[in-house]
């Protein structure tokens, strides 16, 4: 589905209508929305667009629930509000959107003080993106967003002994006690006349696990035979890193040759008959469920009083997202169906389990018709693999992990649980798993899960690394919060230029505590967690200390870290200096024996010792775009050293020397006398650690690997105060405020980066006025 975007007004002819530019060469903007095969809700990948859904919804809406939504259009929002939560401050459009909401929920007291709550909630951090998504004036809007007359009337409702559609109507136990404090609600006694018992649940109830262990039947196992075969890659040659890497290979070679072998014993043609004739029966023993499902609901709202009360919405009616929230979550099962006794409610709760099992086999086999039809263009590896998983865990003891398959339509694989378990019964574990296998898709949303619903007191606190923050943020939120699950995403972005007071670290500190309270989800990349903490080693102000002393406590924390070979990598350890900046030691010797060193580097000279020895294969590369540069850097880099090119990378150290004193620039043709006329090297001290340090070292080599504006690279102009080169986190993404810690590495690359990128029109007047101001 297809909504524009824009204000929801009314049109002309008393309709709901989104308001757009009426010129014809305007640009619309339009949100696309997804139909949920299972749950028929509609889905998108943005909160913006979850906005608008509904405020359509709440401006369309009546007091009568829609034959679509299954609810009035205001019910429908406060399910969309729920998934709109943000830490991080709402755009100007998404504001604009709330606040219309907020004007049009006069039907639902609940619309506007959860969209409320959603506002005073992003704003409270909104200092910790730097004036990023700036929300608008709240001093001009105050009317419209104050809520106490919903609020009172909300209590009003929840207090009432004849309570309207509670499912709907009413906020969550948790969002009551996070928004409003203590919410009186009046107790609802069913007699025990009244109690209503269920019928035997239809069907058998291992038909799913013995299903799944029938498709192994297509498959042909046959045990490995001893295997012969050699690895045909010596190791012999081979030094360092690389030969470890190949004294490994041969144990990986053997296991891989003892497993058995798997293949598929059926044609193409009775593969696809036999499971489509599979999924018919499949299918009719989900929607057997499925009806049984409802009529435990009917059946428990079938007195003549319920029926009258769901003629004026008084009783909520039955949604595939109300059963998936069933399996666990007790609050919901027991305001769906009150009147169902508790062993009814046991053997419902079972049903679900059963149905929603049934929904996951019924995908699967979907799939596997899909990839059987396909089997020409698909590898039968997909279609093994598809057919040999069997849920291995209880479903009644991960309700929810059934729930995430259900929604994410997918099959937790047996190595994804596996992986799962280990890490949930054994703290501090690493585990490694091929890309693509479902790391960060699957098996984190399931640790998640099992902490957040095992109500676990401490906070679950996941580590990102920061390029894919903002990918892995879009997609918790989207299967996470935005799902039945509801679970409550903070985001902290802290870096040190934040300026930090009592009140903001109250803020930070709140939050973590409503994610401890009510379960949650902190999303971090280690360069925010490292520059609060090294905020806290500036700190004196006592108050101020004791906060961030409580904020930091990392056992209030469960860790999860996701590609953790990275995150634990010293790369990412963040070091600053705090106070005056000071000139750097030997400055300028440092920057004159660069440039002498760079310059004997690219020398194109007949008599170059260098030269010669750059031209030896796998020695060094030039950029072929640059020969048209006359006379100008050529991009010389050299080669990453391998056993062949080590000896040679020891001569090249030499040869510079050599050629430096050959062809010294003005500042080192003291060189040239260097142990024949000069009786002492003191007044040279510096030039001469200063030129040790780049090449006895290897910092020069060091520097001259690097790729210009994939690993380095000048910030882009205006950006940075300095204009010294920066690191690159990619191909022309340069860090957004790593700089390079060693200077004789940043004085480098910041040489080699104005040699590849040359001087702009503006930099070289610059660089002629400050020669003008110069006392020379």
């Amino acid at each position: 589905m297809l909504l524009p975007v824009g204000s929801v007004v009314d049109s002309s002819e008393g309709k709901v209508d989104v308001s757009i530019p009426p010129e014809a060469d305007s640009l619309v903007a339009v949100v696309c929305y997804d139909v949920h095969r299972r749950l028929k809700t509609f889905e998108t990948e943005t909160i913006g667009a979850r906005l608008q859904l509904a405020a359509v919804c709440v401006r369309s809406g009546t007091n009568v629930p829609s034959k679509r939504l299954q609810m009035t259009g205001s019910e429908a929002a406060v399910q969309m509000l729920r998934g709109c939560r943000s830490s991080q401050p709402f755009s100007a459009f998404e504001r604009d959107v709330l606040e219309g909401i907020c004007k049009l929920s006069y039907r639902e007291p609940a619309v506007k003080i959860l969209a409320t709550a959603l506002i005073a909630s992003a704003d409270s951090l909104s200092f910790l993106w730097d004036g990023k998504n700036k929300p608008v004036d709240r001093e001009s809007n105050t009317s419209v967003m104050r809520s106490a007359n919903e609020k009172s009337e909300y209590a009003d409702m929840c207090a009432s002994q004849l309570q309207r559609n509670p499912l709907r109507s009413q906020l969550l136990r948790s969002e009551e006690k996070l928004i409003l404090g203590h919410v009186q609600h009046s107790r609802v006694v069913v007699p025990s006349r009244d109690k209503v018992s269920v019928d035997p649940l239809p069907g058998a109830a291992d038909f799913v696990n013995s299903t799944e262990l029938g498709l192994r039947r297509f498959l042909s196992v046959e045990p490995a035979a001893k295997s012969t075969v050699q690895l045909p890659i010596k190791s012999d040659e081979a030094q360092g890193m690389i030969k470890e890497m190949l004294d490994e290979l041969p144990s990986s070679w053997d296991c891989h040759h003892s497993q058995d072998q798997v293949t598929l014993k059926e044609t193409a043609d009775s593969l696809i008959e036999q499971l489509t004739a599979m999924l018919s029966e499949v299918s009719s023993r989900r929607a057997a469920m499925e009806t049984y499902v409802t009529k435990v609901v009917t059946t428990a709202t079938s007195s003549t009083r319920d029926r009258l009360l769901a003629l004026v919405n008084f009783v909520p009616l039955l949604t595939v997202s109300d059963v998936v929230r069933c399996a666990f979550d007790d609050e919901t099962l027991h305001t769906l169906a009150p009147k169902l006794s508790e062993r009814s409610r046991d053997q419902f709760k079972a049903a679900i389990l059963q149905f929603m099992e049934l929904c996951v086999l019924e995908d699967k086999v979907e799939r596997l018709v899909w990839k059987a039809k396909r089997r020409a263009e698909l590898s039968d590896s997909q279609l093994i693999e598809e057919l040999m998983n069997v849920r291995e865990w209880e479903s009644s003891e991960f309700p929810y992990w059934l729930a995430f398959e259900v929604e994410g339509r997918l099959q937790i694989r047996h190595e994804q649980f596996v992986i799962a378990r280990h890490l949930i019964e054994s703290p501090g574990t690493v585990c490694q798993l091929n890309m693509g296998r479902g790391k960060t898709r699957v098996i984190l949303p399931m640790l998640f899960l099992y902490f957040t619903q095992s109500r676990d007191p401490r906070v679950v606190r996941a580590h990102f690394l920061g390029p894919l923050l903002s990918e892995a943020r879009a997609f918790m939120h989207r299967y996470l919060s935005a799902s039945t699950a509801s679970l409550v995403m903070l985001e902290q972005p802290f870096n040190r230029k934040i300026c930090l007071d009592a009140r903001r670290l109250e803020g930070i500190r709140d939050a973590i505590r409503e994610l401890k309270t009510h379960g949650g989800i902190q999303i971090i990349a280690p360069e925010h967690r490292m520059s609060l903490e090294l905020k806290r080693l500036e700190q004196s102000d006592d108050s101020i200390v004791e906060i961030l002393d409580e904020i930091l406590d990392n056992s209030q924390f469960v860790d999860v870290l996701d590609e953790c070979d990275a995150l634990l990598h010293h790369k990412y350890h963040m070091v600053y200096a705090v106070g005056t900046a000071i000139a750097l030691e030997n400055g300028i010797e440092r920057w004159n024996a660069a440039e002498a060193l760079l310059r004997v580097l690219t020398s194109t000279k007949p008599t170059s010792r260098v030269a010669k020895l750059l031209k030896t294969p796998l020695m060094a590369c030039t950029v072929p775009d640059y020969a048209s540069r006359l006379g100008a850097f050529d991009g010389t880099r050299l080669n990453t050293v391998v056993a062949r090119t080590e000896p040679l990378r020891e001569e090249l150290k030499g040869a510079l020397v050599l050629d430096l004193i050959d062809d010294a620039p003005f500042d080192f043709m003291w060189l040239s006398t260097l142990g024949v006329e000069m009786l002492s090297i003191s007044p040279y001290s510096s030039q001469l650690l200063a030129l040790r340090g780049l090449i006895a070292f290897g910092v020069l080599e060091h520097c001259m690997e690097k790729r210009y504006r994939v690993e380095f690279g000048l910030p882009p102009l205006g950006s940075r105060p300095k204009k010294i080169a920066i690191p690159y986190r990619a191909a022309d993404i340069p860090s957004e405020r790593s700089e390079f810690s060693h200077p004789d590495v940043c004085i480098v690359l910041t040489l080699l980066g104005y040699y590849h990128n040359g001087l702009s029109d503006d930099e070289v007047k610059e660089a002629v006025r400050m020669l003008l101001r110069l006392d020379i």
